[in-house]
């Protein structure tokens, strides 16, 4: 029974009061001692004591005298800020409203400019028409008067690129005009030293032909025949243009003009501005005959 007393977990069965006083006696086991705190005083009232006198029973107020000026604090007394040498910041427009709205009224209700308009319409029927690109140079002038900061149409852009547009083509056809003219008198140079040539390389000739018939050949030691008549001097050496025709005759440099002989023809050449000769004319004192017809009947059999 004794190790039944001492055992520390005695079986579910067994009351609890008998388990504390098999182990703990017959008082139970200890108590917890729980500490006493003294009971609570009720609070006492005091005097109060104030540092302010006592207030004054409701009724009218007596009137104070308050002092015109109170006096500083101690401590010396600062001159004012300086004033700042620059002017005072102008007043932005968005001080009052923040930022301005994304769009306004003012703007959507600008019409926009014909003159732009009409300027871009120039420039596409310049294509089909022809001759309206200066016409659109003025409209997109016009127009950027009109679309200006304080103009009271919008397009700006429009016209802008009208005019850009129109006054690019009208230059290059401009460039182009005149380069046909450049062209045309080139040609038109051309085609009268080509004429003068002509003429002069004629002039030789006949004056050839005239030589040849008074000697009977193209050899050295004829007259010569300057101004069309015949000369009592004579020719010494070759055959050459200042034996046959004066300066005054010709059309071109006197210089510019050779004769170069071989047996019965001669050969006149032209030497142009870039120094390159051409034949100009040729003469043959004794041209091929003409052959005459002939017929079968002609052959003896």
């Amino acid at each position: 029974m004794a190790g039944q007393a001492d055992n520390p977990n005695p079986a579910p069965w067994e009351a609890p009061g008998k388990r504390h006083t098999q182990r703990y006696g017959a008082g139970g086991p200890p108590q917890a001692q729980v500490p006493q705190y003294p009971a609570a005083q009720p609070p006492q009232h005091r005097p109060q004591t104030s540092a302010y006198p006592p207030q004054p029973q409701a009724g009218p107020r007596p009137a104070q005298a308050y002092p015109a000026a109170y006096p500083q604090a101690g401590g010396p007394a600062y001159p004012p800020p300086p004033s700042s040498p620059y002017p005072p910041s102008p007043a932005t427009p968005y001080a009052q409203g923040g930022y301005p709205p994304a769009f306004s009224n003012a703007y959507a209700s600008k019409p926009t400019s014909g003159m732009a308009i009409g300027s871009l319409v120039c420039l596409g029927a310049g294509f089909i028409i022809g001759l309206s690109w200066p016409v659109g140079i003025v409209l997109g002038i016009l127009g950027l008067k009109e679309t200006g900061p304080g103009g009271a149409k919008s397009g700006r852009g429009m016209a802008m690129a009208g005019l850009i547009a129109n006054s690019v083509i009208t230059v290059m056809i401009m460039g182009f005009v005149a380069l046909l003219f450049m062209g045309a008198s080139m040609a038109a140079t051309q085609a009268g030293k080509m004429a003068n040539v002509r003429q002069d390389s004629q002039l030789i000739e006949s004056r050839i032909s005239m030589y040849f018939r008074d000697k009977g050949d193209l050899a050295s030691g004829g007259h010569k025949f300057v101004l069309g008549q015949r000369s009592a001097d004579k020719t010494d050496g070759p055959l050459a243009v200042s034996q046959l025709v004066s300066p005054s005759e010709l059309k071109n440099p006197i210089d510019r003009y050779r004769i170069s002989v071989q047996g019965d023809t001669a050969t006149v050449w032209y030497r142009n501005d870039e120094g390159v000769e051409s034949m100009a004319t040729t003469f043959d004192g004794k041209p091929p005959r003409k052959p005459l017809p002939v017929h079968d009947y002609d052959w003896p059999e």
